[in-house]
C-alpha cells in the first residue's frame, strides 16, 4: 500500500542508518546515561513500596538521592504514621544501632545524625511535632 518510495522512506527511519532520522545511533555513553535515568533510586523503590508516593509527610528530592520523612505529633497532625517510616527503614535495611538511636531520640538531644553503608540520616524527634528524619544517598 506504500508504494516503493514509502518503503524506502520507512527502511531508512528504521534500519539505524540515520537517513531520514532525526539522529544517528546511540553511543555506549548516551545508552548508558539514558538506563542510569530510567532506573530508580533505593529511596524510590522504599517509598514506592511502602505506598508513599505523594503522600504528605514523604518528599523526595534530588533526583530520588533525598528523601524527607516527617510523622504525625500530638499538635502536628500533618504527616506520616509511624509505621510508615518503619516501614521505609525496613526497605531500606538500615542497621539495627541506627533503628535504635533513632527510637530513642528526645526532644532534648536536638538534631543526631548517622551513617552507614552510602547512605547517611539526620532526624529530631518532638513530641509535638513529630519525628523529622532526612535520609540521603552518598
Amino acid at each position: 500500500m506504500l508504494g516503493s518510495l514509502g518503503t524506502l522512506a520507512l527502511q531508512g527511519l528504521s534500519d539505524g542508518s540515520g537517513q531520514g532520522a532525526a539522529s544517528g545511533p546511540q553511543t555506549s555513553e548516551e545508552a548508558a546515561e539514558e538506563v542510569e535515568a530510567d532506573q530508580s533510586t533505593p529511596l524510590e523503590d522504599a517509598v514506592s513500596a511502602c505506598g508513599l508516593d505523594n503522600q504528605s509527610g514523604a518528599s523526595l528530592g534530588d533526583s530520588g538521592r533525598s528523601l524527607h520523612l516527617g510523622t504525625e505529633g500530638n499538635e502536628d497532625f500533618s504527616g506520616l504514621a509511624i509505621t510508615d517510616v518503619d516501614c521505609v527503614l525496613a526497605e531500606l535495611e538500615v542497621p539495627d544501632h541506627v533503628l535504635n538511636q533513632i527510637s530513642s531520640t528526645r526532644a532534648l538531644d536536638g538534631r543526631l545524625s548517622a551513617e552507614w553503608e552510602g547512605m547517611s540520616a539526620t532526624w529530631s524527634y518532638h513530641p509535638s511535632s513529630g519525628l523529622d528524619l532526612q535520609l540521603v544517598l552518598e
